[in-house]
């Protein structure tokens, strides 16, 4: 290769340099939004060998261009790695995909032998959210393995320095996030388990990747709070393995701190359904954004909510799917309670079925 060359930043022409240095079998450090690294042709061995000698150790990541071509690559299906790949790419984490044939994965990607492979067997994958760097692996038109120079031994890769044996070097500035990204495996069984937390805090993997439902009522202390009590006894009985799941309530009128109404509880009690630990709160924007799916207990619920979050209409519906709204048992003695709760057990079991979050 030509002698090491660093440019300034970004236009056409450095990224067609960079391009076809990979493409010529040429070391090049590119930047992303967690560190640095030093990417390589997969396609090509002795590129591959280059980086290895450089430092890199253990598996290679490979760096691919969209969320799609991981999925068709790897062949995902499962739901939870679906959503997590929803979620999470492009951007700052790293897959490790169990999967049955690293060599077959390889053939996919036009890759060559042993690029990817490790003992277990996994395969490193991730797709950059620094979009400079996803232009860049697109218009290599080759597979490109990037080792993080942090990794290497070669500094904190916060900022780009010259490493002897880089060919070409894309000089960005300081990347985004400074850490290198965060390592999520994926397994076989179809579940998942943060293997190594950097960019990206552990508890942020597992918020985004719990499935909420909210149910919503008046004050909070009597029809909702069953709701959610019948719907978390639910999902812990008869969820779907793999699944990660929640149900929270609120309601659009709730003031203070009050507890569920005796007469909920024992209407719960009447079902076998444990009582929750519950205080009313009122309904916000983030709890609506963070669930998935929103059911209020009548049109006037409904409305409100929507008064509050526009922007969610399509996961807002009643409760019941006929459209009939469930009237508040207040005041209406405990008989009225007991209706309700047994109404809202069929009702809440079968919204779950239909999202499936528990069994059929």
């Amino acid at each position: 290769m030509s002698k090491h060359k660093v440019q300034p930043p970004p236009d056409d022409a450095r990224a067609a340099t960079a391009a076809e240095t990979l493409r010529q079998g040429g070391l090049v450090l590119l930047p992303t939004e967690t560190v640095y690294g030093v990417a390589a042709s997969a396609a090509d061995p002795a590129a591959v060998a280059r980086l290895r000698a450089m430092g890199a150790r253990g598996l290679l990541t490979w760096h691919a261009p969209s969320a799609q071509a991981v999925i068709d690559a790897l062949n995902i299906t499962a739901p939870v790695h679906l959503r997590l790949i929803d979620r999470w790419l492009p951007g700052p984490v790293r897959l490790l995909v169990e999967v049955s044939d690293a060599a077959a994965v390889e053939a996919r990607i036009h890759a060559a032998p042993g690029a990817l492979a490790s003992a277990d067997p996994v395969v490193s994958v991730r797709v950059p959210g620094y979009e400079p760097a996803r232009r860049l692996i697109e218009r290599a038109g080759v597979p490109i393995v990037v080792a993080g120079v942090p990794a290497m031994g070669l500094g904190d890769g916060r900022t780009p320095r010259p490493i002897s044996g880089v060919d070409f070097t894309i000089d960005d500035g300081p990347t985004k996030l400074g850490l290198a990204s965060t390592g999520v495996r994926l397994t076989r069984a179809g579940g998942y388990s943060v293997e190594s937390a950097a960019a990206v805090p552990a508890a942020d993997i597992h918020k985004s990747m719990t499935r909420r439902v909210l149910f919503v009522c008046t004050g909070n202390t009597c029809r909702s709070p069953m709701a959610e009590a019948i719907a978390r006894q639910l999902l812990e009985r008869e969820g779907v393995a793999g699944e990660f799941a929640s149900a929270v309530s609120a309601g659009v009128g709730a003031s203070g701190s009050s507890p569920a109404t005796p007469e909920a509880i024992d209407a719960l009690g009447r079902l076998g359904v444990a009582a929750p630990a519950h205080r009313s709160r009122r309904v916000t924007r983030d709890m609506v954004d963070e669930a998935e799916a929103v059911y209020a207990m009548t049109a006037a619920h409904r409305d409100a909510i929507l008064n509050i979050a526009p922007g969610a209409r399509d996961k807002i519906e009643l409760l019941d799917p006929e459209g009939t709204d469930i009237e508040d048992p207040i005041g209406m003695g405990q008989t009225v309670y007991d209706r309700t709760a047994e109404r809202m057990l069929r009702l809440v079991r079968d919204r779950l079925r239909e999202r499936g979050l528990i069994r059929e």
